[in-house]
């Protein structure tokens, strides 16, 4: 039996050499080395503006104002109003379809209240910067008088 043991142990340090020996010592030796490339921003960048409007409710406006379409365009519009705040709806929006230079994306959000309200607008896309537009203004139940 101890024939057997001593052959089984033998045989697995065998084993563990020849593994051991096909193994790199540095991982560096495995990988190619290549040429190092500067990283360049996208030249395709544009520009995102937004109009806040009054009324019956609030309306949201983002425009391309820049020469190439608005990829992926996200909207937030939060609506923050006084101590008497009945009803609000803050919405977000992912508009899907690019927005070609010089369209506008609208929403409209309305409002329950009385009193001061602020309003919030935010929109990016993957090649434009976030933009952020706050207005304040009075809100008399869901008309709103933005200044």
């Amino acid at each position: 039996m101890n024939k057997y043991v001593s052959l089984v142990i033998v045989g697995l340090l065998i084993l563990c050499g020849i593994t051991a020996g096909a193994l790199p010592l540095n991982q560096a030796d495995t990988f190619e080395k290549s040429a190092q490339t500067s990283c360049s921003l996208p030249t395709n960048t544009t520009n995102l503006t937004i109009t806040i409007k009054g009324g019956i409710g609030v309306t949201f406006a983002v425009t391309n104002t820049g020469e190439f379409n608005a990829i992926n365009v996200t909207t937030e519009i939060n609506i923050i109003n006084g101590p008497f705040h009945f009803f609000s709806i803050g919405s977000g929006g992912h508009y899907l379809v690019p927005l070609i230079p010089g369209a506008t994306y609208k929403e409209r959000v309305l409002d329950i209240g009385l009193g001061t309200v602020t309003v919030d607008a935010t929109a990016k896309a993957e090649n434009a910067a976030q933009v952020t537009k706050t207005a304040e203004g009075i809100i008399l139940l869901f008309f709103i008088i933005l200044k």
